[in-house]
């Protein structure tokens, strides 16, 4: 009622300030940033309720500017609370309202984005394009869709054009970083990584991991290590895993293989706060929710789980699925260590893959393997080695990080890789944080 006596432009402008403002990161138990879903929701309501009874005389009072942001932060916010479908609905009805323009255009496109809808997301930015050919965040935004649909040659120009229409520089030589190196440009992709560095403030690690595992493919491990000191002298942020990888290119200078080793993994999850986190704090939590849907539903009892971390997963699912007998393998002794800590229902071994035999471990009714394959050069082998008739869940990423070897850009790239292993091979999207994913895919060994 307070906010009603303040007038309808200025009642909708709070409402809008608050959510808004609900939507930023803030600090959780485990120590990370993450929004707060409760006061997210709160203001969300309040907003909506705002906007629903408004007569249509208060809203001749307001501005139409005003009117189009509250709509586009309430479908943020549905976003964020992982409503995809309501965050699209929201739009429609500011389309319904106002029609299309510029800013609705790009905030449907991210929305379908954001969603995994990666073929909607591209028509609807070039239907924005044919109304407003310069306009750089569609650009911007085309360019993106085409890294996702692996149609890298086709990406490079239009990130050219956005660049020259005047897009934030940074975002776009990410973007160019990625295309480039898809298509074995690695010194112009090194260039581009270059430039994004020198347009990048937010003194994250991740950028400086990309141009060091760039140079690593080259083998050019004097370039890696002098990168991740550059990144050391730059203050990043995230200290644990420049250190972890700059240790671990010194190894790697004397194997020459880009395969990291147990030690790297020793230095990550003894150090890294989100390792420590819960398991529901974990940016892997929505995998770690469908896999053990899929668990669940077809009634799976043993599980044994090829590379088991420090235990997160685990107790992801032994909290949430009933009568599991579950062993985690592990080639990181700091792992085991943590896990046997974090789970103590659990069994967990110091184990390297492939295994010989699953005999040990009888039975075995599902082979977990989350987030392993993409570290493993010989990733095959591990799957080949596994008896005909092994039911078996994985997942594998979108996104790049020091310790792969290779990156799943489409579900079709996953497709081709494994299901020669499984004839009955189903992969599903599991979105995570911003456009990052995880392709979850499943089968049976044929």
């Amino acid at each position: 009622m307070k906010r009603l006596m303040l007038g309808p432009e200025r009642a909708l402008r709070a409402a809008v300030d608050d959510l808004s403002e609900a939507m930023k990161p803030t600090r959780t138990a485990g120590g990370g940033l993450a929004p707060d879903a409760g006061a997210i929701e709160a203001a969300l309501v309040a907003l909506d309720a705002l906007v629903t009874t408004q007569s249509v005389f208060a809203r001749l009072t307001i501005s139409k500017s005003l009117q189009q942001v509250a709509f586009l932060v309430r479908s943020t916010a549905h976003q964020r609370l992982g409503n995809p479908a309501a965050a699209e609905a929201v739009l429609d009805e500011a389309v319904a309202r106002f029609g299309w323009n510029q800013h609705l255009r790009q905030h449907m496109g991210n929305t379908l984005a954001k969603s995994g809808r990666h073929h909607d997301a591209l028509a609807c930015y070039e239907r924005g394009l044919a109304d407003w050919p310069d306009n750089p965040s569609l650009l911007l935004g085309r360019a993106r869709m085409l890294i996702e649909l692996a149609r890298y040659e086709d990406a490079i120009p239009v990130f050219q054009m956005a660049l020259d229409r005047g897009s934030a520089p940074g975002p776009c030589h990410v973007g160019l970083t990625k295309a480039l190196a898809a298509t074995g440009q690695t010194d112009a992709a090194i260039g581009a990584c270059e430039t994004a560095l020198a347009h990048d403030t937010s003194g994250r690690a991740g950028l400086w991991l990309i141009l060091a595992r760039l140079y690593r493919d080259r083998r050019d491990w004097p370039s890696v290590i002098a990168t991740l000191d550059r990144a050391l002298d730059a203050g990043v942020s995230d200290r644990t895993a420049i250190d972890a990888a700059r240790a671990e290119a010194k190894r790697q200078q004397h194997t020459g293989s880009a395969e990291v080793s147990s030690s790297y993994y020793d230095d990550i999850y003894a150090k890294s706060e989100a390792y420590a986190a819960e398991a529901e704090e974990s940016i892997y939590a929505p995998s770690w929710a469908m896999i053990t849907g899929m668990i669940t539903k077809l009634g799976l009892r043993n599980v044994l789980d090829f590379g088991c971390g420090p235990g997160q997963f685990a107790a992801y699912l032994l909290s949430h699925a009933k009568d599991i007998r579950y062993t985690g393998l592990d080639f990181s002794a700091v792992a085991i260590e943590q896990a046997s800590a974090r789970c103590p229902d659990g069994r967990f071994d110091q184990r390297a893959l492939p295994l010989e035999s699953l005999e040990e471990f009888a039975p075995v009714d599902v082979v977990i393997c989350t987030e392993v394959l993409e570290h493993i050069e010989h990733d095959l082998d591990v799957i080949a080695a596994l008896p005909v008739g092994t039911r078996f869940i994985g997942s594998v990423p979108n996104f790049d990080s020091y310790g792969h070897v290779r990156v799943f850009t489409t579900e079709d790239e996953v497709t081709a890789r494994y299901g020669p292993m499984f004839p009955d091979l189903a992969v599903t999207r599991c979105a995570l944080r911003g456009s990052s994913c995880l392709w979850v895919f499943s089968g049976v060994r044929g």
